[in-house]
Formats: structure tokens, C-alpha cells, sequence
């Protein structure tokens, strides 16, 4: 009898190759370890590699037997894989693949873009012109011929991200005496985003920043403990999301209050050369007034906001137009009030 290359964990075939007039009608293959068949060809899955005794006995037409042991000598499998400088970039996108591939003999890159262009480099330099998702593959091969292959996509886009924040919970900790903020982020993104920069304010002053691993593909979700312990009474906490480019400011904050009423927030930045923030954390929705008098009690600036919502709200101001000087601004919402002394260089 004949074989197929035999390596680990794949499939070696058995194929009977007695010759003369009086042909074998039955087979009895012996494997090993009580592994047998009665088929021919037949198959068998050696899991470990080193020399082991395959005996095959055969019936004939006429009722006789004959008897064969060979020593099938097992290779260890191929075992494909690579790594890559980049998963995702706009056009012309330069990746460097490494081959990581064990017992392996020969590789072939399979690249799959316009051209199916191919290399059989160890660890190829190929640039994707053209916007498209690109299923790399490799098929790695051992001196036996037994092969294995792996692959992965690489995106050509213009990449966006867009990262929300989709729910703010705190979580008490066993003391009682401190509480660790629980978010829901969501990858609005066309591309995986690792981590995000989390930014932790609360109404004492205090800012704390830290960084969260996410690992989201696009369109997923996740809920995430921040690794952050707070001890100190706050009246309303909020969480602020930030990653590199992303287009979507407007979505990344959250803010929970743990006052009964309103909470009004000093207007930052405070000096300011230009742009300058109003925030409100309320309980309910409700209305709000911004006034804003110059040095000299001139009124600059008024504007009625009717549709506050719920948490927070932030009131973006550029400020440009006016002169240099102290202002004084009044805010009110949600039934507070707060004044302000604004200094614009």
C-alpha cells in the first residue's frame, strides 16, 4: 500500500495497491491503538509525529489473506501565520508582513488585489493602492507537501473615528466611602479603535485622567469599568471620551448629578482668547439665560436656551469679537444661578 504525506493532524490516506488476478474483496487496516478501518482507500488523523506501524490485511476473491506492516514515518504540521506594520490606512497603504509560520519549509502570499499579484519573500513589502478590503493569505508548506494556510484583511479606507459614549453608572464600593465611575462606549468608527483617553471631572474641581483599553471593532459596544477610585464627595461627576481624530466631539460626555438641584459649572477655558464653555448638570430638563456685561456694565451678550436637557449641557461661545478686558457673566438654569468673572486677552 501507498501513502499520502503524513504530518500531524491532517488527514493521511491509505491507499491498497495489491497487484495480481485474484484482487482483494475486504480490507483490514490497523492503526494503533485499536484505530482500525475496513475501507480502502482509508484515512487516519495521526496526532503526534514520529515513526509508528500501519498493517493492512487483505481478503481475497478466493478467501485468501495476506498480511503487510510498514512504519509510516509523521511529520510535524505547517502551521501558518504572519504579522503585519499595519491593518487598516488610506491608499497607497505600505505594509511589511512578517512570516511567523512554524515547520514550515515554503510560503506563498496570496495578496488578492487587482493583479492577484503573489510572493513567495519570507517577509514581503506590498503596497494596496486602491480603497477595498484585501484578504491576505498564506499558505504555508513543509518538505512532505502538507500545508496549512492563515490570512486577514487589510482595510484600505479613509479611516474615521467616532467614538460615543453611550451610559455613565457609578458603582459603591464595599466602604461606602468611595465609587468607581461604569461607562458604555461604542465604536461609531469604520475602523477598530484600541483604546481612549478618559477624562473623570467632578464638582469638587478635581480632573483625572486615564487611559482605557476598548478594543472595539466598528459598530460594537462595550461596557468598561474606569480604573478610577474616588473619595471625595462630588455633586455630579462627569466622564469625557477622547481618541485621536475623532469627528464627533458632541457625543463623548456624560455627566450624572448626585445633588438635588442644578449644578452650574465655571465657564472654562477662564482666561480665554476666543472660545469659552458654559456648562449645566441638571436633574430635569428645563431652561436657561446667558447674560454677559462688559467692564463698564454694557450688555455684550444674551441668549435664552428653552430645551436643556437632562446631565449635562454645554453652551460653546466664541468670544472674538469683543475687546480685551474683564466681563461679568450670569448663568442661569434649572432653576440656579451663578455669576462669573470671564477675563478675555
Amino acid at each position: 500500500f501507498s501513502t499520502s504525506p503524513a504530518c500531524t493532524g491532517l488527514q493521511t490516506i491509505f491507499t491498497d495497491q495489491t497487484s495480481g488476478t485474484d484482487l482483494p474483496a475486504s480490507w483490514l487496516w490497523d492503526f494503533g491503538g485499536g484505530s482500525t478501518s475496513t475501507v480502502s482507500p482509508a484515512s487516519f488523523v495521526f496526532s503526534s509525529a514520529g515513526a509508528f506501524p500501519v498493517g493492512m490485511t487483505v481478503t481475497t476473491n478466493s478467501g485468501c489473506s495476506y498480511s503487510l506492516s510498514k512504519n509510516v514515518v509523521v511529520a510535524p504540521s505547517p502551521v501558518a501565520s504572519f504579522t503585519e506594520s499595519a491593518t487598516f490606512g488610506p491608499p497607497p497603504l505600505l505594509v511589511q508582513f512578517t512570516n511567523t509560520s512554524t515547520n514550515s519549509a515554503s510560503v506563498l502570499w496570496e495578496f488578492n488585489d487587482a493583479l492577484s499579484t503573489t510572493s513567495t519573500s519570507q517577509n514581503p513589502l506590498f503596497t494596496f493602492s486602491g480603497l477595498g478590503d484585501y484578504l491576505v493569505q498564506l499558505t504555508a508548506s513543509n518538505g512532505l507537501g502538507c500545508s496549512d494556510t492563515f490570512s486577514k484583511t487589510i482595510k484600505v479606507i479613509v479611516p474615521v473615528i467616532d467614538i460615543s459614549l453611550e451610559n455613565l453608572e457609578v458603582l459603591e464600593n464595599f466602604s461606602g466611602q468611595s465609587f468607581t465611575p461604569i461607562i458604555s462606549v461604542k465604536n461609531n468608527s469604520n475602523v477598530d479603535v484600541a483604546s481612549v483617553d478618559v477624562f473623570v471631572t467632578g464638582g469638587s474641581g478635581a480632573r483625572i485622567k486615564t487611559n482605557v483599553a476598548i478594543n472595539l471593532q466598528p459598530g460594537s459596544s462595550s461596557e468598561l469599568v474606569v480604573p478610577l477610585e474616588i473619595f471625595s464627595k462630588e455633586n455630579y461627576l462627569c466622564v469625557e471620551l477622547m481618541a485621536l481624530g475623532d469627528i464627533n466631539s458632541h457625543n463623548n460626555t456624560i455627566c450624572k448629578s448626585f445633588a438635588s438641584k442644578s449644578v452650574i459649572i465655571p465657564p472654562y477655558p477662564n482666561p480665554t482668547s476666543g472660545t469659552v464653555f458654559f456648562e449645566t448638570v441638571l436633574d430635569e430638563s428645563s431652561s436657561g439665560e446667558l447674560k454677559i456685561f462688559d467692564s463698564k456694565g454694557k450688555l455684550v451678550f444674551i441668549q435664552t436656551y428653552p430645551d436643556l436637557q437632562s446631565g449635562m449641557n454645554r453652551i460653546e461661545l466664541d468670544f472674538s469679537g469683543n475687546n480685551p478686558g474683564v466681563y461679568l457673566a450670569f448663568f442661569e438654569a434649572g432653576g440656579q444661578k451663578a455669576k462669573f468673572r470671564l477675563i478675555f486677552q
